[in-house]
């Protein structure tokens, strides 16, 4: 099912601004488990990285065999002023 990160239960002030998910399995690890964003299919190469707005819908299709393992980041408004200021 299609979801978003930011608003909602875990959420509920809305603070999330950015997703950050970084694959940690190889594509040979599992079958099925595609991560879309928006219509748009993203790699499952491991070590691949995507950021995009946490209200963006996105979802993750069945895994159908073996086991699929990511690290999942927000970034909320405090986290981005802290990095414009190491730029």
């Amino acid at each position: 099912f299609p979801s978003h990160d930011r608003g909602g239960k875990n959420d509920p002030m809305g603070k999330r601004l950015r997703t950050i998910i970084i694959n940690l399995s190889d594509d040979s690890d599992y079958t099925g488990g595609y991560l879309y964003i928006g219509k748009k299919v993203m790699s499952k190469d491991r070590g691949g990285c995507i950021m995009f707005s946490s209200d963006i819908e996105h979802s993750l299709s069945p895994i159908k065999s073996g086991v699929r393992y990511s690290v999942v980041f927000w970034l909320n408004k405090e986290n981005i002023k802290g990095l414009i200021r190491l730029i």
